[in-house]
């Protein structure tokens, strides 16, 4: 599938996760767990280079249900509607493959994926706060 002249769209395979792994480093996004997922994601591809990625994440005690994670595209290529699209193509084919529920979460300061998680239907169900410390704990 094309999005473009300069772009196409495929699933990806276990010999892509090199490029996806530095696609979501240099999105700040985690990389922890993702590899398991990879043959549910879409790649958007421009001069056989990575430039976009959205994945699935079925829940495993909710198979009906799936996380639509890690959306990613590369900076110099934002702005043209990949992110749009990946995340419609991937919603498309949780449909298509029995899957009832998606959800996903968004940084606080993304204000352009929370318009566009927006824009397709998701609504805020809940609100999270991460904290952490620093080890070894000290008295």
């Amino acid at each position: 599938m094309s999005l473009n002249k300069t772009i196409s769209l495929r699933h990806a395979s276990a010999s892509d996760w090199t490029p996806v792994e530095a696609l979501l480093k240099a999105n700040k996004l985690p990389t922890e767990g993702a590899r398991e997922h990879l043959p549910t994601y879409l790649l958007a591809i421009s001069n056989g280079e990575v430039v976009g990625c959205a994945g699935l994440n079925r829940d495993t005690d909710r198979p009906e249900r799936a996380e639509n994670a890690l959306t990613g595209v590369r900076r110099t290529w934002r702005g043209r509607g990949i992110a749009s699209h990946l995340k419609r193509r991937t919603l498309h084919w949780a449909a298509l493959n029995g899957l009832e529920e998606i959800y996903t979460w968004t940084q606080a300061g993304n204000s352009p994926m929370q318009r566009l998680n927006k824009h397709l239907g998701y609504v805020t169900t809940q609100h999270s706060v991460t904290v952490s410390r620093a080890l070894p704990l000290t008295t």
